[in-house]
């Protein structure tokens, strides 16, 4: 098989093996993942039917219709073949009108996008978690992918830090993992920012993943993808094509150093003087609330300054905990990873999941010394949202992956080490 090119095992939508069915034939395929999503990878299979085969199977749009896109990658390439094996529900059937104008000589083929999604977002909608907690934070994550997503899945969890006292008041499952980032403290790391996603294994089989961004730095990249202009393709083996960069789109600040992460003190502009002025965190509050009364006569003792986020109140909450501190550090570290964002096109990997580390090799472009790499654009990246794009009539490679990748560390010398 040609670089980036796969095997597919099997494209279902129903009670239809779209790869076996002579009266509709499979166009393409898009699956989408993201770190940030916690429902799990969605999908689109774009479909011609000639003879209105989705209509007499009555594929039309019913959740209770299983979509499953299953593929693997070259064996010659990888050892262990490795691949995509994504089990959706139908979310849409969209008829993409016909195609009778772009298609003069055979007539009336229209075209379809099945377009689905995780079991675990149709299980969350309509439901509602409604629970008091004490113990650790992740435990309530747990509980809202067992009880709200109904998952079946493996989790592989981080623990957090210490019990806390959590009331989720009849919410939405997703509404209930949004409050849930908030409160995160990280037994081992200090950014105490988790991502929760479904990564797939080799295999292709997905779990749930609850881990923080730093941790999930500390892997070893499981492949180094290279950025060249003197490769021939003709003289190439295929592992060099295989890991060769198509296209690459940095952010304006990739190539920058990090900014600081912390700030010592609080200061703001007076709009009058147009001077920086430093907050005044000494100064008490009287603020009136409905009952006429203030939450303190004076700060407790333990409250030194202004609280970020928490006064911790040790009527509901007898265990101290830094919650506080933990959202300081959050704020920083995601202002960090925001602005340490690229994107860029590959040929479909099987080793490269969601959630996992590659390494870049980026040539310079401005002089001669290309050789030796681009000293800010190199080193270690995290793949934080991923698009596998496969299309049966298209110029080789059919399948390709555009990846949203993190700079994990600025090092000159390209040696970033996350």
């Amino acid at each position: 098989m040609a670089a980036g090119d796969i095997k597919i095992s099997n494209v279902k939508v129903g009670n239809m093996e779209l790869t076996k069915d002579k009266k509709v034939s499979l166009v393409g395929f898009n699956v989408y993942e993201d770190i940030l999503n916690p429902y799990g990878p969605v999908g689109e299979v774009r479909v011609m039917d000639a003879s209105d085969a989705l209509g007499q199977n009555r594929i039309n749009g019913s959740y209770d219709q299983d979509v499953e896109i299953r593929f693997s990658g070259d064996d010659n390439i990888f050892s262990s073949g490795g691949g995509g094996n994504f089990k959706f529900k139908m979310f849409q059937n969209k008829n993409l009108n016909d195609e009778s104008l772009n298609n003069t000589g055979s007539g009336h083929n229209k075209q379809y996008d099945i377009r689905c999604v995780s079991p675990e977002f149709l299980n969350a909608q309509g439901n509602h978690i409604e629970k008091s907690f004490k113990g650790k934070t992740s435990e309530v994550v747990e509980h809202i992918l067992k009880e709200g997503f109904k998952t079946k899945r493996k989790i592989d969890k981080a623990d957090t830090k210490g019990n806390r006292r959590i009331v989720i008041p009849k919410m939405h499952p997703l509404d209930a993992i949004k409050k849930m980032n908030t409160e995160h403290v990280s037994e081992k790391y200090e950014s105490s920012t988790f991502a929760l996603f479904q990564q797939g294994d080799s295999g292709g089989e997905h779990k749930y993943v609850f881990k923080t961004f730093e941790e999930l730095f500390e892997q070893s990249p499981v492949v180094k993808l290279r950025q060249t202009t003197n490769l021939s393709f003709s003289k190439a083996n295929q592992q060099d094509r295989q890991n060769s960069i198509m296209w690459f789109k940095p952010s304006k600040n990739f190539d920058a150093g990090p900014r600081a992460l912390d700030k010592t003190e609080e200061y703001a502009i007076d709009l009058t003087s147009h001077k920086v002025i430093a907050t005044n965190t000494q100064k008490q509050n009287k603020f009136k609330f409905a009952d006429s009364q203030g939450v303190y006569d004076q700060s407790p003792s333990y409250a030194k300054s202004l609280p970020v986020r928490y006064i911790h109140d040790k009527a509901n909450n007898k265990d101290k905990h830094t919650t506080s501190e933990a959202k300081t550090k959050r704020s920083a570290f995601l202002a960090h990873l925001a602005q340490n964002s690229a994107e860029l096109e590959v040929y479909y990997n099987p080793k490269i999941t969601l959630g996992s580390m590659i390494e870049l090799d980026i040539p310079k472009k401005a002089n001669s010394d290309w050789e030796e790499g681009e000293s800010q654009f190199n080193g270690k990246c995290l793949v934080v949202a991923i698009r596998t794009k496969y299309r049966v009539a298209a110029e080789p490679p059919n399948c390709t992956m555009i990846l949203r990748v993190v700079k994990a560390s600025f090092k000159r010398g390209g040696g970033g080490q996350g």
